[in-house]
Protein backbone atom coordinates (compact mmCIF):
# COMPACT_ATOMS: atom_id res chain seq x y z
CA UNK A 1 0.00 0.00 0.00
CA UNK A 2 2.86 2.38 0.78
CA UNK A 3 4.58 1.59 -2.53
CA UNK A 4 1.31 2.07 -4.45
CA UNK A 5 0.69 5.39 -2.71
CA UNK A 6 4.20 6.69 -3.34
CA UNK A 7 4.09 5.76 -7.03
CA UNK A 8 0.66 7.34 -7.57
CA UNK A 9 1.87 10.51 -5.83
CA UNK A 10 4.74 10.60 -8.37
CA UNK A 11 2.24 10.46 -11.24
CA UNK A 12 2.64 6.76 -12.09
CA UNK A 13 -0.19 4.48 -13.17
CA UNK A 14 -0.33 1.59 -10.67
CA UNK A 15 -2.01 -1.81 -10.77
CA UNK A 16 -2.14 -3.76 -7.51
CA UNK A 17 -2.36 -7.52 -8.06
CA UNK A 18 -3.78 -9.19 -4.95
CA UNK A 19 -5.26 -12.59 -4.16
CA UNK A 20 -7.54 -10.95 -1.56
CA UNK A 21 -11.04 -9.68 -2.27
CA UNK A 22 -10.45 -6.18 -0.87
CA UNK A 23 -7.42 -3.88 -0.86
CA UNK A 24 -5.21 -3.33 2.14
CA UNK A 25 -3.84 -6.64 3.36
CA UNK A 26 -2.70 -6.50 6.97
CA UNK A 27 -3.15 -2.74 7.02
CA UNK A 28 -6.89 -3.32 7.46
CA UNK A 29 -6.14 -4.98 10.80
CA UNK A 30 -4.33 -1.99 12.34
CA UNK A 31 -6.87 0.71 11.64
CA UNK A 32 -7.17 3.14 8.79
CA UNK A 33 -4.65 5.96 8.73
CA UNK A 34 -5.30 9.07 6.65
CA UNK A 35 -2.67 8.01 4.09
CA UNK A 36 -4.17 4.53 3.79
CA UNK A 37 -7.71 5.97 3.49
CA UNK A 38 -6.52 8.15 0.59
CA UNK A 39 -5.12 5.08 -1.19
CA UNK A 40 -8.30 3.05 -0.75
CA UNK A 41 -10.38 5.97 -2.04
CA UNK A 42 -8.07 6.22 -5.06
CA UNK A 43 -8.77 2.63 -6.16
CA UNK A 44 -10.85 2.64 -9.28
CA UNK A 45 -9.37 5.95 -10.44
CA UNK A 46 -7.44 5.89 -13.69
CA UNK A 47 -4.08 5.99 -11.90
CA UNK A 48 -4.70 3.19 -9.37
CA UNK A 49 -6.35 -0.13 -10.23
CA UNK A 50 -6.94 -3.00 -7.80
CA UNK A 51 -7.19 -6.50 -9.26
CA UNK A 52 -8.76 -8.75 -6.64
CA UNK A 53 -8.60 -12.56 -6.62
CA UNK A 54 -5.55 -12.29 -8.85
CA UNK A 55 -2.03 -13.68 -8.46
CA UNK A 56 1.29 -13.13 -10.17
CA UNK A 57 2.40 -16.72 -10.67
CA UNK A 58 5.67 -16.39 -12.57
CA UNK A 59 8.23 -14.15 -14.18
CA UNK A 60 9.56 -14.77 -17.66
CA UNK A 61 12.26 -12.26 -18.55
CA UNK A 62 10.53 -8.89 -18.24
CA UNK A 63 7.04 -10.42 -18.39
CA UNK A 64 4.88 -11.34 -15.39
CA UNK A 65 2.28 -14.10 -15.72
CA UNK A 66 -0.93 -12.99 -13.99
CA UNK A 67 -3.90 -15.28 -13.34
CA UNK A 68 -7.41 -14.35 -12.22
CA UNK A 69 -10.73 -16.20 -12.37
CA UNK A 70 -11.54 -14.27 -15.57
CA UNK A 71 -8.28 -14.59 -17.52
CA UNK A 72 -4.60 -15.41 -17.72
CA UNK A 73 -2.27 -12.82 -19.23
CA UNK A 74 1.32 -11.67 -19.55
CA UNK A 75 2.08 -8.16 -18.31
CA UNK A 76 5.23 -6.15 -18.94
CA UNK A 77 5.49 -3.61 -16.11
CA UNK A 78 7.72 -0.56 -16.31
CA UNK A 79 8.46 -1.00 -12.61
CA UNK A 80 7.73 -4.11 -10.56
CA UNK A 81 7.34 -4.03 -6.78
CA UNK A 82 6.87 -7.38 -5.07
CA UNK A 83 5.13 -7.02 -1.70
CA UNK A 84 4.33 -10.62 -0.85
CA UNK A 85 2.83 -10.04 2.59
CA UNK A 86 3.37 -12.35 5.51
CA UNK A 87 1.90 -15.25 7.46
CA UNK A 88 0.98 -14.69 11.08
CA UNK A 89 3.71 -15.80 13.42
CA UNK A 90 3.11 -18.69 15.78
CA UNK A 91 4.71 -19.45 19.11
CA UNK A 92 5.18 -22.96 20.47
CA UNK A 93 3.74 -23.24 23.99
CA UNK A 94 1.69 -25.82 25.84
CA UNK A 95 -1.99 -25.40 25.05
CA UNK A 96 -1.49 -23.20 21.98
CA UNK A 97 -4.17 -25.18 20.12
CA UNK A 98 -7.03 -24.37 22.52
CA UNK A 99 -10.09 -22.61 21.12
CA UNK A 100 -9.94 -18.92 21.97
CA UNK A 101 -6.31 -18.36 20.93
CA UNK A 102 -5.83 -16.23 17.81
CA UNK A 103 -3.21 -14.05 16.17
CA UNK A 104 -3.24 -10.31 16.73
CA UNK A 105 -3.69 -9.66 13.00
CA UNK A 106 -6.74 -11.96 12.90
CA UNK A 107 -8.11 -10.13 15.94
CA UNK A 108 -7.56 -6.82 14.13
CA UNK A 109 -9.59 -8.04 11.16
CA UNK A 110 -12.41 -9.14 13.47
CA UNK A 111 -12.37 -5.77 15.24
CA UNK A 112 -12.46 -3.96 11.89
CA UNK A 113 -15.83 -5.70 11.36
CA UNK A 114 -17.09 -4.99 14.89
CA UNK A 115 -16.59 -8.57 16.15
CA UNK A 116 -15.16 -9.09 19.65
CA UNK A 117 -14.94 -12.84 20.41
CA UNK A 118 -14.15 -12.49 24.12
CA UNK A 119 -14.83 -10.50 27.26
CA UNK A 120 -11.59 -10.98 29.22
CA UNK A 121 -8.80 -10.60 26.69
CA UNK A 122 -5.06 -11.03 27.15
CA UNK A 123 -2.78 -9.77 24.38
CA UNK A 124 0.79 -11.07 24.41
CA UNK A 125 3.32 -9.32 22.15
CA UNK A 126 6.64 -11.12 21.79
CA UNK A 127 9.95 -9.55 20.82
CA UNK A 128 9.95 -8.58 17.14
CA UNK A 129 6.15 -8.44 16.95
CA UNK A 130 4.59 -5.85 14.69
CA UNK A 131 1.94 -3.19 15.24
CA UNK A 132 -1.03 -5.54 15.59
CA UNK A 133 -1.01 -6.14 19.37
CA UNK A 134 -0.92 -2.42 20.17
CA UNK A 135 -3.57 -1.69 17.52
CA UNK A 136 -5.86 -4.35 19.02
CA UNK A 137 -5.39 -2.96 22.51
CA UNK A 138 -6.30 0.53 21.32
CA UNK A 139 -9.32 -0.66 19.31
CA UNK A 140 -10.64 -2.79 22.18
CA UNK A 141 -10.93 0.25 24.45
CA UNK A 142 -14.13 1.19 22.66
CA UNK A 143 -15.80 -2.21 23.14
CA UNK A 144 -16.18 -2.31 26.94
CA UNK A 145 -14.16 -5.47 27.52
CA UNK A 146 -11.33 -6.24 29.94
CA UNK A 147 -7.93 -6.06 28.20
CA UNK A 148 -4.46 -6.85 29.51
CA UNK A 149 -1.44 -6.38 27.21
CA UNK A 150 1.77 -8.14 28.22
CA UNK A 151 5.15 -8.06 26.49
CA UNK A 152 6.79 -11.47 26.55
CA UNK A 153 5.81 -14.99 25.51
CA UNK A 154 2.99 -17.28 26.56
CA UNK A 155 4.39 -20.47 28.09
CA UNK A 156 1.21 -22.28 29.15
CA UNK A 157 -2.47 -21.95 28.28
CA UNK A 158 -5.14 -23.95 30.09
CA UNK A 159 -8.81 -24.50 29.51
CA UNK A 160 -11.32 -26.96 28.14
CA UNK A 161 -13.64 -26.02 25.34
CA UNK A 162 -12.05 -22.56 25.48
CA UNK A 163 -8.90 -21.01 26.94
CA UNK A 164 -9.39 -20.02 30.60
CA UNK A 165 -5.96 -18.74 31.61
CA UNK A 166 -2.44 -18.20 30.36
CA UNK A 167 0.98 -18.03 31.98
CA UNK A 168 3.16 -15.36 30.38
CA UNK A 169 6.93 -15.05 30.73
CA UNK A 170 7.33 -11.29 30.66
CA UNK A 171 10.20 -9.50 28.93
CA UNK A 172 11.92 -8.82 32.27
CA UNK A 173 11.91 -12.57 33.08
CA UNK A 174 9.06 -12.81 35.60
CA UNK A 175 6.04 -15.05 35.04
CA UNK A 176 2.42 -14.03 35.48
CA UNK A 177 -0.79 -16.10 35.35
CA UNK A 178 -3.75 -14.27 33.82
CA UNK A 179 -7.39 -15.29 33.50
CA UNK A 180 -8.88 -14.85 30.02
CA UNK A 181 -11.44 -16.19 27.61
CA UNK A 182 -9.44 -14.97 24.60
CA UNK A 183 -5.68 -15.01 24.12
CA UNK A 184 -4.35 -12.79 21.34
CA UNK A 185 -0.77 -13.59 20.30
CA UNK A 186 1.33 -11.02 18.43
CA UNK A 187 4.42 -12.84 17.18
CA UNK A 188 6.84 -11.88 14.38
CA UNK A 189 5.42 -12.72 10.98
CA UNK A 190 7.03 -14.88 8.31
CA UNK A 191 7.17 -13.64 4.71
CA UNK A 192 4.88 -15.21 2.14
CA UNK A 193 6.56 -16.35 -1.04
Amino acid sequence: MIAATALVEKGRRVEVIDDALTPGGGARAVGVSERYRAVVEAFGAASLVFRSSTVAVGMFGEDVLVVSPERTELLRPTTLVLATGAHDGVLAFEGNDLPGIISARAMGWLLAHGVVPGETIVIVSSEGAGPFGAACEEALRGFGVSVTHEHGVPILAKGGSRVKNVVVRRSEGTEKKLACDLLVVDAPRSPSY
